[in-house]
């Protein structure tokens, strides 16, 4: 770096070879410890998505990694360097990095707690403002603020170009989301000022003249601290968005010094670019959408958030080259008269943009509330007809649910707190934040209070999922693998009379192997399809999954039971569900209600569904615990309801790898995977269930589960693998026995003996750390189901 200084002082030498190559080679060690830990961090941030329970949450060492790895070499540079201002230029670094200690807290607290990473980020900020303003008060060198309006109208300007992306693409989460998020950019933003405000008075004195050379050094030095403060920073995804964006703000905060060094400019525009781009990112996208599981499809939160960045990046590089020209425009009233005309108009387009082409309101996750009392159905036993069974479940839950919730929804409606009730749980969805949260955890009548995730709006629909096959072309391996074509050959037995219950991302109503099923119509489906995501009218499907599970229960060539007919519901947005989603679907395949009618007084038990396919499982992420759904399978069951669940996809992490509700549940039947040679899948999920303490045996069967050829949307077809595919196996045999033999519908103890007992023993080789290969066993339960078998002896009985 070349300095140049005023009249009379001759210019300082070249800058030792030491000094640079070591200057050099930091560069090129942040950037490369940026990058392992941006990848290390985001690789941690998927496992937890997906397997909460089944790996340590290790951000918080990732992170502490980061910060030493980068901090020694930093402090040893300072100290064998001679040179004062790359000394000072390591010491802004250090600071930086040293500063994600303090941010550290953020990462033990559980990922989903978005609202206490967020408080958490609060407190480490004040507290690292404070120490940095005592310490340069004890240094007699106080930070000036100076609001003239002359200054802060390039930052505004800017800001607003720079939300545009955001603001097209992006979508609002709560109000405190807002605000919270708001508060952390401004501290961060503050916080930030006060040390590039001491980096620029370091290394330019005041009567330093300030050229090319010297503002593109501080540019690259601002920029890679940026990087750094980013990394540290961010939180929950947000860091891979933060340090991509904001630190191209330092070279636009080198643009807008003036070319005399010293206190020549003022900090509070500094401040104010600064906030605005680091709140974007934070205000606009969900970290908790950031997951592959959710946010990889085509068309999803991911490729919005890349084009936000991709722009964002492009009109940061535009800015730079701007900067410097405006910013020394400022001397001329006129210009400066024009400038803040052009600020004002460019917000105004923001605002509009917005409000015509924006994903506009607040979409803030909900409060799901858990009552104390849970309604004890044991008589339901007694009833031998299905159908009575079925209303007394019903009449009794919602009745007993009415009544105990009475004193919570007189006091939610004393304050306009919205709500949504629930009976097969005792349990209330409520629109609220942290603060009633606390309420409503210390009434006497409610047990606890979990998360509802909600999905923010995307700007566009998203394009259907479609199969890449047209027509069915091969025979269906998996189908003659478990016996069913004897079924229908030997034993004439379709699935005739039986309605399956579809809960999944949607189905495709129009698909041509599944419409003649569908119980409603495109003129009526009252009773027949309820989709608490979208509020579709017509059974939809974009992901492809629902369609899918439901082709190989009923699909006409790809299904078990082609015969039987279906009803369906929406539980998973954009393979995204919660509590309240996934409760409310139970309820409408139990006693179907009108679309716009009240599940709790409007179900019709005599329509619902004899069998339950659930080819999905609620994690913590998604806001469950392990009893959430206790009540409610237990329910089920009394109601004489067959309930299957699919084991999950964890087996990659071995035994004990089944955490999720619904498959944990005794009362629920529960499936693993097999492929094509009847190999254990190495996905599929092992027990024992130890999550919950219980060290239940699980799955209960296997089924083929890998390449499944069944339909998707659009009247195509596609192989998919998974244990959401073995799953509608057992409720596709499961319809094949009630529908043989009418006296075993709702008699699930009995159902669930006849397919255990009439298994296939499993020749497959065995997980390592399954110990014991006795019959029922942690890896494939009683066997492989044969349907053949189990309608055999469901006839027998009848």
């Amino acid at each position: 770096m070349i300095i140049e200084k005023s009249a009379g002082e001759k210019t300082k030498n070249e800058k030792g070879c030491l000094s640079i190559g070591l200057l050099i080679f930091s560069i090129i060690w942040i950037f490369g410890a940026t990058i392992v830990a941006q990848i290390s961090m985001w690789l941690m941030e998927q496992t937890i998505f997906e397997a909460s329970h089944l790996f340590p949450d290790l951000r918080w060492l990732i992170s502490l990694v980061y910060i030493i790895i980068l901090s020694l070499p930093l402090i040893f540079g300072k100290l064998i360097i001679n040179d004062p201002d790359f000394k000072k230029i390591f010491h802004f670094w250090t600071l930086l990095a040293l500063s994600g200690l303090l941010f550290l807290p953020g990462r033990l607290i559980p990922i989903n707690q978005a609202h206490f990473v967020s408080f958490s980020l609060i407190i480490g900020l004040l507290a690292l403002m404070t120490f940095l303003v005592i310490i340069k008060r004890t240094h007699n060198k106080n930070l000036i603020l100076k609001w003239k309006s002359e200054f802060i109208i390039i930052p505004v300007l800017f800001g607003s170009i720079l939300s545009i992306p955001w603001v097209l693409w992006g979508a609002l989460g709560s109000p405190l989301d807002l605000i919270l998020n708001l508060v952390i950019s401004i501290f961060a933003g503050f916080l930030l000022t006060i040390l590039i405000d001491q980096l620029f008075i370091d290394l330019f004195p005041k009567s330093v003249i300030i050229h090319f050379g010297g503002k593109f050094l501080f540019g690259l030095v601002t920029f890679v601290g940026l990087i750094i403060f980013s990394t540290v920073f961010g939180q929950n995804s947000q860091q891979w968005m933060l340090v991509l964006t904001i630190p191209f703000t330092g070279w636009i905060i080198s643009g807008l010094y003036r070319n005399v060094g010293g206190r020549q400019f003022n900090t509070n525009s500094i401040w104010m670019i600064l906030s605005i781009s680091i709140s974007l990112p934070l205000i606009w996208f969900d970290p908790d959408e950031m997951s592959l599981i959710i946010g990889s499809g085509n068309g999803e939160i991911l490729a919005w958030v890349s084009q936000s960045i991709s722009y964002t990046v492009i009109i940061s590089l535009v800015l730079i080259a701007v900067a410097g020209f405006l910013r020394n425009k400022l001397d001329k009233k006129v210009c400066v008269k024009s400038i803040a005309g052009l600020a004002v108009s460019s917000w105004a387009v923001v605002v509009l943009l917005y409000f015509f082409m924006g994903q506009t309101g607040f979409h803030g996750e909900t409060l799901f509330v858990v009552m104390k009392d849970q309604k004890d159905l044991n008589f339901a036993s007694t009833f031998d007809d299905p159908l009575e069974k079925r209303d007394y479940v019903y009449r009794n839950l919602s009745n007993f649910s009415i009544e105990s919730q009475r004193d919570l929804i007189n006091f939610l409606n004393k304050y306009n707190i919205p709500f949504q009730q629930f009976y097969l749980v005792n349990a209330i969805e409520i629109k609220g934040g942290p603060v009633l949260r606390f309420i409503l955890e210390n009434r006497d009548d409610v047990d606890r209070v979990l998360d509802n995730p909600i999905l923010r709006p995307l700007p566009q629909e998203m394009p259907v999922n479609v199969g890449n096959y047209n027509s069915v072309e091969e025979e269906a391996w998996n189908l003659e693998m478990i016996g069913v074509n004897k079924v229908w050959e030997e034993l004439g037995v379709k699935g005739e009379g039986i309605i399956i219950g579809q809960a999944d991302s949607g189905v495709d109503g129009n698909h041509p192997a599944l419409r003649n099923q569908y119980l409603g119509s495109t003129e009526n489906n009252e009773y027949t399809w309820f989709d608490p995501w979208f509020q579709t009218e017509f059974p939809t499907d974009i992901s492809g999954h629902g369609t899918h599970t439901l082709g190989t229960i009923l699909g006409k060539n790809v299904g078990v039971a082609p015969d039987a007919k279906w009803i369906g519901c929406v539980n998973l947005g954009r393979n995204l569900g919660n509590p309240s989603y996934y409760l409310a679907c139970m309820q409408f395949l139990l006693a179907p209600f009108p679309i716009d009618g009240d599940s709790l007084v409007d179900g019709q038990p005599a329509l619902g569904a004899h069998i339950l396919n659930n080819s999905w499982g609620c994690p913590e992420i998604e806001g469950c615990d392990v009893n959430i759904f206790l009540p409610a399978v237990s329910a089920l069951r009394s109601a004489g309801i067959f309930v299957v669940s699919s084991a999950g996809n964890n087996g990659y992490y071995g035994c004990e790898s089944i955490t999720d509700p619904l498959a944990i549940y005794d009362d629920v039947f529960s499936v693993g995977a097999i492929d094509r040679i009847g190999e254990l899948a190495p996905f599929s999920s092992l027990g024992p269930v130890t999550i919950d303490g219980s060290e239940r045996i699980k799955p209960d069967l296997v089924a083929p589960g890998v390449d499944i050829f069944s339909t998707m949307p659009n009247a195509s077809y596609s192989k998919l693998s998974g244990t959401s595919m073995a799953g509608p196996h057992i409720v596709g045999t499961v319809a094949l026995m009630w529908s043989a033999n009418p006296d075993l519908i709702g008699k699930i103890d009995l159902t669930e003996e006849i397919l255990i007992n009439t298994a296939t023993q499993f020749s497959g080789s065995y997980p390592g750390c399954v110990n014991s290969l006795e019959i029922p066993n942690n890896s494939v339960g009683f066997g492989v189901v044969n349907a053949f078998h189990a309608v055999e002896e469901a006839i027998e009985i009848r």
